[in-house]
């Protein structure tokens, strides 16, 4: 007694059934109906597999695009660090002040967070009481590249 589609299908093959008769002129017996119905699902594994494979490919093409580009805004955000001094009040990696050290930053604070420090840091200090002295002002006026750069880089500072 044949368990599963593909055993009717290879009792057919063995008694000499041929499996062009089932697409020309339809199925005539439960057997044949068995062999089409197999036929299909083959068939669907095969489109789904391809699709699979072309998702695959294609994800395989954006990741080191999407890294490449993080990668570029984090070494622009260093850039910028360097560029607008920050290390005069801040510390990354030991180099900088270290009583604003911002090692962690990235794990503690998310993009938009980070990014309302740079822009508007006054409203920031006053939204969560930080008093430092003297208080960080506000890069209103970084151009936007500058600005997604330094999150990037600041969102990349964690431990």
């Amino acid at each position: 007694m044949p368990n599963t589609l593909r055993d009717v299908c290879s009792s057919a093959d063995r008694a000499g059934h041929d499996d062009r008769e089932l697409f020309r002129g339809g199925a005539k017996s439960s057997l044949e109906t068995a062999r089409l119905l197999f036929a299909i699902v083959e068939i669907q594994k095969g489109v789904h597999d391809m699709i699979r494979l072309g998702s695959l490919a294609l994800l395989l093409l954006i990741v080191p695009v999407i890294a490449s580009a993080q990668s570029d805004g984090v070494e622009r955000g260093q850039k910028v660090y360097a560029a607008q001094k920050c290390n005069i009040c801040h510390s990354v990696a030991g180099v900088g002040n270290k009583r604003g050290a911002l090692d962690e930053v990235g794990s503690k604070l998310s993009a938009d967070e980070i990014r309302q420090w740079i822009v508007d840091a006054p409203a920031m200090a006053v939204k969560t009481k930080a008093e430092r002295k003297p208080p960080m002002k506000a890069y209103a006026t970084l151009p936007r590249e500058d600005l997604d750069g330094l999150v990037a880089y600041m969102q990349s500072l964690k431990k």
